[in-house]
Order: structure tokens, then sequence, then C-alpha cells
């Protein structure tokens, strides 16, 4: 499913969780592909595993909140 980064800056990070290693940060409004959702195993936090820039070359995680409301996806 393709959504938007809704926050000013979403951190995209190497896991989820973050605690994990900052990969990247995009802008609000930049379109990103959501291939599943995970929840963290410490907190139960929702985050996405994406894939992001010019062609989706790209793979990291964003919490869930900082994705625009109307993008859902099922938690695994």
């Amino acid at each position: 499913q393709v959504c938007n980064a809704a926050s000013p800056i979403s951190n995209v990070r190497a896991g989820p969780a973050s605690n994990r290693q900052l990969m990247d940060q995009l802008r609000n409004g930049t379109k990103v592909f959501v291939v599943k959702g995970h929840s963290s195993p410490l907190s139960g936090h929702l985050w996405f595993e994406i894939r992001y820039g010019e062609n989706g070359e790209k793979l990291g995680y964003i919490d869930a909140d900082a994705v625009k409301a109307d993008c859902q996806v099922a938690r695994q």
C-alpha cells in the first residue's frame, strides 16, 4: 500500500524500534510503500516496514504514528 509520511520529519530506522539505527529522515508528504506492519517486541508499538526512494530501492522501518491516518496496515 502506498502511504505518505505525516510528520514534519519522519525517522527511518534499521528495525522496528526507536532505539534502532537511524538510517534516514523523510519529509511530510514523502510517498512510501508499506510492506507490512510489525509490533515492537518490547513495547508492542506498531511500526511499518517500508520501501521508499525514487524507485522503492530503500528499505527501512517507520513509526506507524508518522504515517497518514488513512493508511491502514494489519499488525503481524
